[in-house]
């Protein structure tokens, strides 16, 4: 039989946060797989499957981790193109300059 721990066990004040994230997906995880759930007598969640929820938030955490790269390659693509156009811009407006001031010369016809 795998070894089991229960869900109510206290936790440190510093990772408060990290566990509310942890029991919200696990009550998600709950809802959408009750065969996580170790059931008491009275059918109350008496402990949780932690070895699959273990698994399931490893899951969850690659995926976002993959997300993250994504959007940090996007980032980092537009900033090329950022920086592309910021160099082409800057050639128009010197040439925008340079045809201001260009010497004009006109034709007196008597």
């Amino acid at each position: 039989m795998k070894r089991v721990a229960k869900v109510d066990r206290p936790c440190r004040k510093s990772n408060n946060l990290v566990v509310f994230h942890v029991l919200h997906f696990l009550s998600s995880s709950l809802r959408k797989n009750p065969a996580l759930a170790l059931p008491d007598k009275e059918t109350n969640t008496y402990s949780v499957r932690y070895d699959q929820v273990n698994a399931m938030l490893l899951n969850e955490f690659l995926k976002e981790h993959r997300k993250v790269q994504e959007l940090e390659a996007n980032a980092a693509k537009q900033q090329k193109q950022i920086a592309a156009f910021a160099a082409g811009l800057q050639k128009v407006s010197a040439q925008v300059e340079l045809s201001k001031f260009a010497p004009q010369t006109t034709l007196n016809n008597p």
